[in-house]
């Protein structure tokens, strides 16, 4: 069993959980081809891409996790269709020697959780403290109606001695789940900022000293004092297909894309209504800052062409790995997003 330990996000990588969409059976009830062979093509392409970031991790010496996604087939829901484990960092993060259970998630990521993580390593946040003791330490299939208080791990960002919280993320109890990371981690300094999402695809510290940033989310010379921060504005995942995207970006209110599907309005309709819980908001999303790291010299990356990108790195003697993900701008997730660091070096 594994111990986990991270106490930042450039010391070498040991350990990774690597996140899995639902197979392409899993739409093989949708009788409308124009709706299902879009969904199976995504999901295959998306399984190559993934299997080619393993096969990546594991020349660089980690060892992968893969949950399986446990679910019915999509005729079987009567409503929006759950999420699968695609993205793990959404629901648990590490800190230190311990694994935090934040929010519900895919059943399949916590069947990983209990077949791979040390039972006394896991450490439980408020939200869903229930569920996750059923789901943790028994083999029931529990669901949780307290959607309302979910405490999203992506807000959250630890770096060696201090827990970075974005108070504007965590939702209406955050000064609750302020107060039990400082209870629970009386050796962290906390630090509380206001970006109002999923910071930590919002900045990555990359390298002791170097940050890749979105523009204006903090003041780093408060958080990180002497820090070089690399600043991305003007940079989103769409750059180079505006103008497909602005073809049908009304028809998903910015949320998501699918090269080549700008006119399926049966399948751009089917998402919208039953696969809510699957996209997020893409035009707002920098994969160039949403990167892995590997080690203080590598880090994984899913687009080559971004000079003030390749600069920095090189700057910082960081060399780049090019990792594809074609259907990014569908999951709404880069690489950082769909892995979690259990183990690094310390």
């Amino acid at each position: 069993m594994i111990v986990p330990h991270v106490r930042n996000k450039w010391d070498k990588l040991k350990t990774v959980m690597l996140g899995t969409p639902h197979m392409p059976e899993f739409f093989d009830g949708i009788k409308n081809a124009k709706i299902r062979e879009p969904l199976k093509q995504i999901t295959h392409e998306t399984i190559e891409d993934l299997d080619n970031f393993e096969r990546i991790l594991k020349d660089f010496g980690c060892k992968v996790i893969r949950p399986e996604t446990e679910h019915k087939h999509i005729e079987e829901y009567n409503g929006v269709v759950p999420r699968n484990a695609m993205q793990p960092r959404d629901g648990q993060l590490v800190i230190d020697n311990k694994l935090v259970l934040t929010t519900d998630d895919n059943k399949g990521i916590s069947t990983a959780i209990k077949q791979h993580i040390d039972k006394s390593s896991i450490m439980i946040a408020p939200a869903y403290t229930d569920m996750y003791r059923q789901r943790i330490t028994k083999d029931t299939d529990f669901e949780s109606e307290e959607a309302n208080l979910k405490l999203y791990a992506p807000c959250i960002t630890v770096v060696n001695d201090k827990i970075i919280i974005d108070n504007l993320g965590l939702g209406k109890n955050a000064e609750r789940d302020v107060e039990w990371f400082k209870n629970k981690f009386p050796n962290k300094k906390i630090e509380v900022v206001k970006v109002g999402g999923h910071s930590d695809a919002c900045f990555n510290t990359v390298k002791e000293g170097a940050i890749l940033s979105l523009y204006d989310i903090m003041t780093y010379e408060e958080t990180f004092p002497g820090w070089d921060v690399c600043y991305l504005p003007d940079q989103g995942s769409h750059h180079q297909y505006r103008l497909q995207w602005e073809d049908w970006k009304e028809k998903v209110e910015n949320r998501w894309y699918v090269e080549g599907q700008g006119d399926n309005d049966e399948f751009i309709n089917y998402v919208n209504t039953w696969l809510d819980e699957w996209v997020g908001n893409v035009w707002e999303t920098v994969f160039d800052v949403n990167v892995l790291t590997l080690d203080p010299n590598h880090v994984c990356i899913s687009q080559q062409t971004n000079e003030t990108v390749n600069a920095f790195l090189k700057k910082h003697k960081i060399e780049p790995v090019y990792v594809p993900l074609r259907h990014r701008w569908f999951w709404d997730s880069g690489l950082h997003c769909i892995t979690l660091d259990l183990e690094r070096e310390y």
